[in-house]
């Protein structure tokens, strides 16, 4: 008996050849008041950092080696350091991404095509209740 995680009606994402979603993903963009209040707490957010930002305006020092230095306002710091993170996050995901692929291939040029049906292994059944 197999089990499969999708529901029998597929959204845009799906459609697309996506990657599977986590449950709460499904039911906010199939759920209109839901992906009105996901779009409420986004503007929520984004004002709460906005006055983050003008609240923190003051120019600060930064201070390298051989007597350089920046003044810049500590927002801009603060944003520097959040892309510099968030660029080492993705660097390192699109790498373990690229190497997943690679496996992959190799793992699927491995398996001859025509071992009869009963040698293949067969796939995992996961239970659906975790």
């Amino acid at each position: 008996m197999s089990t499969t995680w999708s529901n029998s009606k597929k959204t845009g994402r799906e459609r697309e050849g996506g990657a599977s979603r986590l449950l709460f993903c499904s039911y906010v963009l199939d759920n209109p008041p839901m992906r009105l209040f996901v779009w409420f707490l986004r503007g929520l957010v984004f004002f709460i950092l906005l006055g983050f930002a003008l609240k923190n305006d003051a120019v600060v020092t930064l201070h390298f080696f051989f007597d350089s230095e920046w003044r810049l306002p500590l927002i801009v710091i603060i944003l520097f350091a959040f892309a510099a993170g968030l660029l080492l996050g993705v660097t390192a995901a699109v790498v373990n991404l690229l190497h997943q692929r690679r496996e992959i291939r190799r793992l699927k040029d491995a398996q001859p095509e025509d071992m009869p049906l009963r040698e293949r292994p067969s796939p995992v059944d996961y239970p659906r209740s975790i």
